[in-house]
């Protein structure tokens, strides 16, 4: 498990990935992000996947056992979502868009946040 905080979810799952020596590959429609977040980040020009998520929860579960984890976090109000799966490295670390394209996910520089910030 790991908390995406600084760098947000690309970053965690960058976190993840290299402490795992693996790859990934996730879909940028699984991911939860709250309309407020994505009007925001509208606003200031700002991918919300390299915003700080403090609050979010990334976990990394045998493939079996996801439905379980899900469930669970659902019956107690926690918003929980598959987002993708981890696989061999030399597959890359990829990012599926809503367009069906599949690309590298971005490593983040800096949060995000300093760049709304400094705007």
């Amino acid at each position: 498990m790991h908390d995406p905080t600084e760098g947000g979810v690309a970053g965690g799952l960058h976190e993840l990935a290299d402490a795992s020596n693996a790859g990934f590959q996730v879909y940028e429609e699984k991911i939860l992000v709250s309309e407020e977040t994505r009007k925001i980040c509208a606003h200031f020009e700002i991918d919300p996947l390299q915003l700080i998520s403090s609050g979010s929860l990334l976990i990394v579960a045998e493939e079996g056992k996801t439905e379980e984890i899900v469930s669970r976090l659902l019956q107690n109000n926690v918003y929980a979502s598959v987002i993708g799966k981890m696989i061999k490295p030399e597959f890359g670390r990829k990012i599926v868009l809503r367009t069906g394209e599949k690309v590298e996910l971005v490593r983040p520089v800096s949060d995000h946040l300093w760049t709304a910030l400094a705007k």
